[in-house]
């Protein structure tokens, strides 16, 4: 598993916008992790309505740990086909 962080060198700069985002993560055919509850999924659609096909989004939740955040991506990472959640949304925990 591979994790960049957005201000990464060679990742969309801090403040990026959204639609930026979303497109580095399809062009390298990496999952997007966020806490953007607000205007992701307008992005997500607007992607989607372009014909792209948009990476899995997974949102955050501030009520897990660190740890336990972890813990869910890495069983989501092990257990899924790359593009089985592709042009789609999903909060953790998504096994609750």
């Amino acid at each position: 598993m591979t994790v960049w962080r957005v201000g990464d060198p060679g990742v969309p700069k801090n403040g990026a916008s959204d639609p930026a985002i979303l497109d580095w993560c399809a062009r390298n055919e990496y999952t997007l992790i966020t806490n953007n509850r607000n205007s992701m999924f307008e992005h997500l659609r607007e992607f989607v309505a372009e014909g792209r096909i948009a990476p899995a989004v997974f949102v955050l939740n501030a009520k897990m740990s660190t740890g336990q955040t972890v813990t869910e991506l890495h069983l989501v990472w092990k257990a899924s086909e790359p593009r089985e959640y592709e042009n789609t949304i999903r909060f953790l925990p998504f096994f609750p």
